[in-house]
């Protein structure tokens, strides 16, 4: 009998082969207690979230495409006045609940909210190990104790969570240090490797870490926490297997569908009872983007981290973009004994 991963799997496949939504990432604001400089939700401020009613109708017309599972993003998520409103709303339906959270708002009152109607996962997205070094991404102060106090209020209600970073120079300058706060709440930390420059900015970001730091943030990582030993356990920082318009989509806090959170393009403003047929009219479109991808016939390609969306972001589909082929050249170097 298939465990519950192999099912998931299986329903990806099935979704896959039927061109329907599986997953589908909604980005309920781009309102954010945080100021960080590397976040791409400042270039849509100033914002106007959309109010409750059309949301739950984009929930009812993913449902209605077969989906089953949500993320709710931000921005922060759990800012929005209604969060629960629309929450309570969604679980009533009976699908699985991913929350993305930087973990300020995970008081005693949400802790206990959440533990009566329990999300699948709650990612708690971690800047800093103390208040300097968290100040120093968020550029907020007095926010680590509350992130600190989030993540024990997590422990104590039994709730499924996972922390996550991110690689970007203040937070590798201090990276032992905050791998050494995760291990001591008793926990694994997840981790990305791609840092995107801002959607309106042509220049990268002068956060991101160069090919030889990525690597060696992400050995720090794999080296301290032995979870990353077990085939289950996917770091998700390079894959071949992207979803986006494969098994699921993103919706923006402007009620547009887009491939996934980075992809601006090809994109269509969402109508609820249209779903499906917007969902599968993008996944047309996305795959004439894609379908003379020339990464395709690259001998790096399984150590790069290029997509379409991150190529969009670095010069353009049909170039080879310098900052991904150094990382992959020094990742096939350092896991594949060289070029």
């Amino acid at each position: 009998m298939p465990n519950y991963l192999q099912w998931k799997r299986q329903l990806a496949n099935f979704a896959k082969e039927n061109k329907f939504p599986l997953t589908v990432e909604c980005e309920l604001t781009t309102g954010c207690n945080f100021r960080c400089a590397m976040c791409y939700v400042h270039d849509n401020q100033p914002y106007q979230d959309l109010p409750t009613s059309e949301w739950k109708s984009f929930f009812d017309g993913a449902i209605n495409s077969g989906a089953l599972y949500f993320v709710l993003t931000g921005g922060e998520p759990l800012s929005r006045l209604d969060f629960w409103e629309l929450y309570e709303y969604l679980m009533s339906k009976g699908v699985k609940i991913t929350v993305f959270t930087n973990g300020s708002f995970i008081n005693e009152s949400v802790a206990t909210r959440f533990k009566k109607n329990p999300p699948e996962l709650i990612t708690v997205t971690l800047y800093g190990y103390d208040e300097e070094s968290t100040f120093n991404v968020t550029g907020v102060k007095n926010q680590f104790i509350k992130v600190d106090q989030g993540i024990d209020l997590l422990i104590k209600y039994n709730l499924s969570f996972i922390l996550r970073t991110l690689p970007i120079k203040p937070i590798y300058s201090s990276l032992p240090q905050l791998i050494k706060y995760v291990q001591s709440k008793n926990q694994f930390l997840g981790y990305q490797l791609y840092i995107a420059p801002s959607k309106n900015q042509s220049s990268p970001s002068h956060l991101r870490l160069s090919s030889s730091e990525l690597i060696k943030f992400e050995q720090m990582i794999l080296n301290a926490f032995t979870e990353y030993k077990h085939k289950e356990c996917s770091t998700s920082a390079i894959s071949s297997s992207c979803q986006a318009l494969v098994t699921g989509c993103f919706i923006s806090h402007d009620g547009y569908m887009h491939p996934c959170s980075l992809a601006d393009e090809p994109k269509a403003k969402l109508i609820p009872s249209q779903f499906l047929e917007i969902y599968q009219s993008l996944q047309i479109r996305w795959n004439e983007i894609n379908k003379d991808n020339p990464c395709n016939n690259c001998h790096l390609v399984h150590e790069c981290l290029q997509c379409p969306a991150r190529k969009q972001f670095e010069g353009g589909l049909n170039k080879c973009s310098e900052y991904l082929k150094a990382f992959a050249e020094s990742h096939k170097g350092v896991y594949h004994g060289g070029l």
